[in-house]
């Protein structure tokens, strides 16, 4: 059994997800330093669940076969529920345009990246006047 934990512990470590997070902090402006933030943060947080984990079991594994209880079922529910609404809340946003906000003049911000004006433009643009 315990075995097969640290099978699971260092799988969970070694998730490509938290390795893909992490390359992509370093590619970042300061990244070494965010970097090793993240590093720091991501080993606490491993290590207050191993800490709740072994406050909440008293450091003894359940029995081998034995159900998960009533209440950890309701919760994988609730999670689920809330999860499943999430995704509903952003399903019916994806065809809408995004939320009214506004820049300190007044005007709606653009989403997009192009120039304002011809003047804006500059002598380096490949736009074509008509």
């Amino acid at each position: 059994m315990v075995i097969d934990l640290v099978l699971i512990g260092l799988a969970m470590a070694f998730y490509p997800v938290a390795l893909t997070i992490f390359i992509l902090v370093l590619a970042s402006r300061h990244g070494p330093r965010k970097g090793a933030g993240f590093i720091f943060g991501w080993l606490v947080a491993l290590a207050v669940v191993a800490a709740v984990t072994i406050l909440a079991t008293g450091n003894k594994p359940p029995a081998t076969g034995t159900a998960p209880s009533t209440g950890i079922l309701v919760i994988k529910i609730v999670l689920g529920l809330v999860l499943l609404v999430i995704a509903e809340r952003q399903r019916r946003r994806m065809g809408q345009p995004p939320s009214g906000k506004r820049n300190l003049g007044g005007k709606r911000a653009s989403t997009r990246c192009q120039p304002s004006s011809p003047s804006d433009w500059g002598p380096s643009s490949n736009l074509r006047y008509s």
